[in-house]
């Protein structure tokens, strides 16, 4: 089985094997279809990383890798859209002192790299943000793409060395464990710094 399988993982496997199945052969409307059902996974926070690893075998390790990336940030972004609005609605929010809200919102972007890429459910990270005031949808986006693409990176170059789809799925040998995921954090989370200092942090400055 693959690394990060979730409960229920070996059902959603099928799925995910049945979807890329078609998915082969079927030219640039199979790889549009790739982010669509990547981002609608996203959404009902279902195990992506099978459909990355058979996404890598496919369509090559960059191509997979764009895939993952872009269908993983769509869903994320749907599925923080969708805490806002019904959040606005019904009145929910995330149980929050207040003190710990106004220091998210005045550091929004390192806050959300840092909570996007701890060991938290998926589900959690993009409701749970969509469900607190003032995340500012943009920052939200921009951090799950920077944290998104390089794990999208690692699976999509596992596919890539396999033979076939199912041994993409089945027989390739899961990346060595934290070392490995250890390093796209840091990855990640330098990139991100980058970003900030670059672009928000004197946009933060202005509006304080």
């Amino acid at each position: 089985s693959v690394c990060c399988w979730q409960p229920g993982g070996m059902g959603f496997k099928d799925v995910a094997l049945s979807v890329m199945e078609y998915v082969q052969g079927t030219g640039p409307f199979g790889y549009v279809l790739t982010i669509l059902f990547l981002t609608v996974i996203s959404i009902f926070s279902l195990p992506t990383t099978p459909t990355e690893i058979a996404a890598g075998f496919i369509f090559g390790h960059v191509g997979g890798a764009a895939a993952g990336g872009v269908g993983k940030t769509l869903g994320s972004t749907v599925s923080f859209w969708i805490a806002q609005t019904l959040g606005k609605k019904r009145g929910w929010k995330v149980p929050l002192p207040e003190k710990y809200v106004a220091e998210l919102q005045k550091r929004q972007f390192i806050t959300i790299l840092l909570i996007r890429l701890a060991p938290i459910p998926l589900g959690a990270k993009n409701y749970g943000l969509g469900l607190m005031e003032g995340i500012n949808p943009f920052y939200f986006s921009l951090g799950s793409l920077i944290v998104n693409i390089p794990f999208s990176f690692m699976w999509a170059g596992v596919g890539a060395q396999a033979t076939s789809l199912i041994d993409a799925l089945d027989n390739v040998p899961a990346p060595g464990p934290g070392a490995q995921i250890g390093g796209i954090a840091l990855v990640s989370a330098v990139v991100g710094f980058l970003v900030y200092n670059k672009f928000v942090a004197p946009g933060d400055k202005k509006t304080e």
